[in-house]
């Protein structure tokens, strides 16, 4: 049984698009999670980063960043903080930040990642923070936050409240779209056998909302593809468009087709 992390603490609070509670729950529970392309490229450039840190670093106050290197601290009895750096007057995290989620970084932090640094100041009792991201291959951002000890106090609730709830208990959270959910199905129900039997009450609802849901579906892929095809034609002949909902390619790749990104 593994503690809930300072990544996690958002997806608890229901503030992380890319996570949520129930893949908290797989990961704590031991479910085995294929780790996305970005998740991979970030752990694979955190040295990088880190560099670009510390020019950023000498570059604003005139002196080197005096960092400890990574550093673990364990609250509690169901939380356990992986720092990516650390200072004596800052706690420091880095982030690789995808050209299409540019737009996210704006004169606030993301707030999954304003989260996580204010989990990690509560623990560590050092009360700011860097939050440092590359965006894309083109430039840098660093926030410095201080300690809400109110929104630390919420976190620390849902989070605790969280571990006792559905950890503790192995109970799980309700079932939805994310990968944690997938890989604890795969987990659990890897066969079928030959029996065909009759809908429960509850199954009927389910397959009802199911086919009215695919079919919303069905329609709204036929307008985004419409919406992508009309983009595309605008872009024409131009490499691609910034906007301020981030950087749309439309390149040609290696087969000579243009696919817009």
């Amino acid at each position: 049984m593994r503690r809930i992390g300072g990544s996690s603490i958002a997806a608890i609070m229901g503030m992380d698009e890319f996570k949520t509670s129930f893949d908290v729950w797989a990961e704590c529970m031991g479910h085995k999670q294929e780790k996305s392309i970005p998740m991979r490229f970030g752990n694979f450039a955190e040295p990088f980063v880190e560099e670009l840190f510390k020019e950023w670093y000498l570059e604003k106050f005139g002196l080197e960043p005096s960092l400890v290197g990574k550093t673990a601290y364990e609250y509690e009895d169901w939380c356990a903080c992986h720092l990516d750096n650390l200072m004596q007057t800052h706690v420091v995290e880095y982030k690789t930040v995808s050209i299409r989620s540019a737009w996210k970084w704006t004169e606030a932090p993301p707030v999954n990642y304003a989260m996580q640094c204010q989990l990690y100041m509560h623990v560590s009792g050092i009360h700011r923070a860097f939050l440092f991201g590359l965006i894309g291959s083109e430039s840098v951002k660093c926030y410095e936050l201080a300690y809400d000890a109110a929104l630390a106090a919420q976190l620390v609730q849902a989070g605790s409240e969280f571990w006792r709830k559905h950890i503790q208990t192995a109970v799980t959270p309700p079932m939805d779209h994310s990968n944690g959910a997938k890989a604890v199905l795969r987990e659990l129900y890897p066969f079928s056998s030959t029996v065909m039997r009759a809908a429960t009450d509850q199954e009927e609802v389910l397959a009802g909302e199911y086919v009215f849901l695919k079919q919303e579906f069905d329609e709204s892929e036929k307008r985004y593809e419409a919406v992508k095809n009309k983009l595309a034609y605008n872009i024409g002949t131009a490499e691609g468009v910034r906007t301020k909902y981030g950087t749309f390619t439309y390149k040609s790749t290696k087969s000579g087709s243009r696919v817009l990104r």
